[in-house]
């Protein structure tokens, strides 16, 4: 996926809204029932939406590599060379 910027932002709201659906999950079901298949607890809970927004926000990040020269074997990322 991250071959290219399309395939890498897919993924970043792919997670984003996994970690959404953890969060409203974890809302819904209590801790103690039979239904938390998912080892959630309050912290867990709180810290989904973060995590959600992030990958969100992430995916929307402009990129700092010119990414059709670098598909080329042109360009170097911004601050120089990564070797």
């Amino acid at each position: 996926m991250a071959r290219s910027w399309t395939g890498a932002r897919a993924f970043l709201i792919s997670g984003g809204a996994i970690y959404l659906v953890l969060w409203i999950y974890g809302l819904i079901v209590d801790t103690e029932s039979q239904a938390n298949f998912v080892p959630l607890d309050t912290d867990d809970d709180w810290l989904h939406p973060f995590w959600a927004w992030c990958w969100s926000a992430w995916a929307f990040c402009p990129s700092s590599v010119d990414v059709r020269r670098v598909a080329r074997g042109s360009a170097t990322p911004v601050g120089g060379d990564i070797r």
